[in-house]
């Protein structure tokens, strides 16, 4: 069985949970605290270890207390990290209010580097997809990313996620030359044209693959071989964790030769179950999302 190639990152979070965020220069009001891991590339193993899909994670890792925690909780998970890196490991720390809003600050490390050595061993006959989450586009090594991604003769799934506007101007131009299969965030569409529907036209222009984006975290929109076609709205992409479930949901689904539209429809179904479990998959679920996609495959044949 092929398998799909991810690049995303598995982050050290830190949440701390108030009662309301700050608005300025105040003292804040911690109701309890959490450390556990994250990240597009945490969130797009556990799916596909959830649906038996075959893959390799491209997660750097770094050095130092962080480093080792997010290596050990990923085992722990079923999550191989086989992405060593000499530099620290960063951490992420989230603020969560009584009404789940948040506000995030960013202290990088490592886990956003790209190494081409890390995929020297990789046979690209064994390669089905590669998944791309924006955060590992916006390293210093962002641009030797996208030429290892020209050289990729498979479909490659770009995932903006929130990332554009932290994009280089060149690695926009980059990637929309290289026509990939395109999963935007309607805000990343700005970065583009202020006239979403102009910078749909700029991302879609002699690219024979399909753009999907999200509209509003409410459902996804998609534009192929000139035809449009949209989800119907729903309360399952929640949070980053629904979305990005979603998306890797997606890329399985279309790597095992399921169409667009019955693609689309089974991330959001996945995603729906996701959130109104609270974010929790037990075997029951993934079973039951496993045979979804069994189904669509042999109506597909």
């Amino acid at each position: 069985m092929k398998k799909i190639l991810v690049f995303g990152a598995v982050t050290y979070d830190i949440i701390a949970h108030v009662k309301a965020l700050p608005k300025g220069n105040e003292d804040v009001e911690f109701l309890d605290r959490e450390i556990r891991i994250g990240g597009s590339g945490y969130d797009a193993a556990k799916l596909l270890n959830g649906l038996h899909s075959s893959y390799d994670l491209f997660a750097p890792y770094g050095r130092g207390s962080y480093g080792e925690y997010v290596y050990d909780k990923a085992a722990e998970e079923g999550i191989v990290l086989h992405c060593e890196r000499e530099d620290m490991e960063g951490c992420t720390f989230h603020m969560v209010d009584e009404e789940g809003k948040q506000s995030v600050m960013v202290m990088p490390g490592t886990e956003y580097s790209f190494d081409e050595e890390d995929i020297a061993y990789e046979d690209e006959e064994d390669i089905a997809a590669i998944l791309c989450f924006g955060d590992m586009l916006k390293g210093e090594n962002a641009e030797e990313f996208v030429e290892f991604l020209y050289r990729c003769d498979v479909p490659v799934y770009v995932v903006s996620d929130g990332y554009g506007a932290e994009w280089d101007e060149e690695i926009w131009e980059s990637l929309t030359d290289l026509h990939p299969c395109w999963i935007c965030k309607e805000e990343d569409l700005v970065c583009l044209d202020e006239d979403s529907e102009k910078a749909m036209k700029k991302l879609s222009n002699e690219n024979d693959n399909p753009l999907l984006v999200t509209t509003q975290n409410k459902s996804i929109f998609s534009l192929y071989q000139g035809e449009r076609f949209r989800t119907p709205d729903s309360d399952g992409y929640k949070d980053n964790h629904a979305l990005h479930y979603a998306f890797a949901a997606y890329v399985s689904a279309r790597a095992a030769g399921v169409d667009v539209r019955n693609s689309m429809m089974f991330a959001q179904g996945l995603a729906e179950r996701f959130t109104e479990n609270g974010g929790v998959m037990d075997e029951y679920d993934w079973n039951e999302q496993r045979q979804r996609l069994v189904r669509m495959i042999t109506y597909k044949s």
